[in-house]
């Protein structure tokens, strides 16, 4: 989620203690035949503008590029995490892919992983009944503002240009 007002996943983390707000861009998947050099160039701007935002509320954005996995194993050495928030992706097969990977790595290291829904795709029903209820109740909830961070020392990446992700 690109931005620090009506981001539940970090609100969520600020409440419950130091929160590393981590942006893990994944080559393989922006080298994808479904993914393209405007799509990134979108994202890249959304980023310079979230490290700006985050670096307002305390804590700047952690920019990794790498596979989320072995980003999220080098995070939790570094930093003994022992939870993981974000939004729920409703991505590609691809991305689907990559969050089974995470959530195996989440059970493999004891992490818990919390995934927030902030659209109206609602992952793992069987049934379509209830849908409109449920969603009116999430967008009836209240705007999550932007938090207050404390700062966590780490090291961060600057955010790749297209050249840097050979994306077409």
């Amino acid at each position: 989620d690109l931005r620090v007002h009506d981001n539940r996943a970090l609100a969520l983390a600020a409440e419950r203690g130091p929160a590393l707000p981590i942006y893990v861009v994944e080559p393989e998947l922006w080298q994808r035949p479904d993914m393209s050099a405007r799509q990134w160039d979108f994202a890249a701007e959304s980023l310079s503008e979230l490290q700006r935002e985050l670096a307002g509320c305390g804590q700047p954005l952690v920019i990794r590029v790498g596979d989320a996995v072995e980003v999220f194993d080098a995070i939790l050495h570094q930093h003994g995490i022992d939870r993981l928030w974000s939004p729920e992706e409703t991505g590609n097969a691809w991305t689907y892919r990559r969050d089974q990977k995470v959530a195996a790595w989440c059970r493999d290291k004891g992490v818990r992983w919390t995934e927030l829904q902030n659209h109206g795709v609602q992952r793992r029903i069987k049934s379509r009944a209830g849908w409109a209820a449920r969603w009116d109740q999430l967008m009836s909830e209240k705007v999550a503002p932007a938090p207050t961070l404390s700062p966590i020392a780490c090291d961060t990446q600057n955010v790749p240009s297209v050249k840097d992700l050979t994306i077409r």
